[in-house]
């Protein structure tokens, strides 16, 4: 499942190098009796990879990923990227696991983040392992009618690697719009965790 994390969080509770990392809506797709869109993530020195995703009770699932051009792998149990329209405090959804760990996202609150891309109101939501220490967690923030704005990583409360929005296109509604051609590029970049607190991500996010 290593893969899996590679394609939205970019090798979660690592350290990748600074790149730019694409997500796009390629084409619409169904499966099982499932109407979705695939999303590919691009990003240097990384395999491509794919994900089907369609919304499912109100969230956008993820049914299966791959490497470009190899088969389906379908998830092994219900995981979600994030709420499909609606996302209110204290909301938690099953996230991307890894190779070893299952992981809960939790919406905490509506934040004023800024990126190359804009300043928008966003939706703060925590990554933490499942039944793990709490020392490496995530930061995701989410827009209606955007998406993604971007994502932080710590460890023991130190950012240590960030990523920013810097243009997208997104035609249509939801924390996740899906239409073909809808495209988000990000800017990403280790950060000295000496220097990296969780006050300064709040800082560079412009709150």
């Amino acid at each position: 499942m290593k893969t899996i994390v590679i394609v939205l969080m970019i090798a979660l509770f690592a350290a990748p190098a600074a790149a730019d990392w694409t997500l796009t809506v390629t084409e619409a797709r169904s499966s099982g009796g499932v109407d979705g869109f695939v999303v590919q993530s691009a990003e240097p020195g990384y395999p491509t990879e794919e994900l089907f995703i369609a919304a499912d009770g109100g969230m956008m699932r993820v049914y299966e990923t791959r490497e470009l051009g190899e088969p389906w792998d379908p998830m092994a149990e219900e995981v979600f990227l994030v709420p499909a329209t609606t996302i209110t405090a204290g909301m938690t959804w099953n996230f991307l696991p890894d190779e070893t760990s299952a992981y809960q996202a939790e919406a905490i609150q509506m934040e004023s983040v800024s990126t190359p891309a804009g300043t928008f109101d966003a939706w703060l939501v925590d990554i933490t392992e499942v039944g793990g220490s709490g020392y490496f967690t995530s930061s995701m923030w989410w827009v209606d009618g955007v998406g993604l704005l971007g994502e932080s990583e710590f460890e023991g409360g130190w950012l240590t690697w960030e990523s920013k929005l810097a243009s997208y296109t997104a035609n249509g509604s939801g924390f996740l719009p899906l239409a073909i051609g809808n495209s988000w590029t990000f800017q990403s970049a280790e950060v000295d965790t000496e220097a990296g607190s969780i006050g300064a991500i709040k800082a560079r996010f412009g709150n």
